[in-house]
């Protein structure tokens, strides 16, 4: 079984997807054959991250490191 993430940014509303928590693509969409493709015959599970960026940011390698990112983000956007 694969985990499969797709984050979307809110701003461009470009995307990555995170395959077992890990970066594998970066692209404007994703479409199922994308997805089928990184299944390689494997049952997935498929998850939708909506995201915030500062400017300028990449994805950063990790899922993990993403939902860092965003949770500081939003601490910002509280404190602010």
């Amino acid at each position: 079984m694969k985990h499969l993430t797709i984050a979307c940014e809110n701003t461009d509303a470009v995307q990555a997807m995170y395959v077992d928590g890990v970066l594998a693509r970066e692209e404007d969409n994703f479409y199922l054959s994308d997805i089928a493709e990184i299944a390689e015959g494997k049952i997935v599970t498929l998850r939708i991250l909506e995201v915030g960026f500062l400017e300028d940011n990449e994805w950063p390698e990790l899922l993990e490191d993403l939902i860092e990112m965003q949770k500081r983000l939003t601490d910002v956007d509280n404190d602010g």
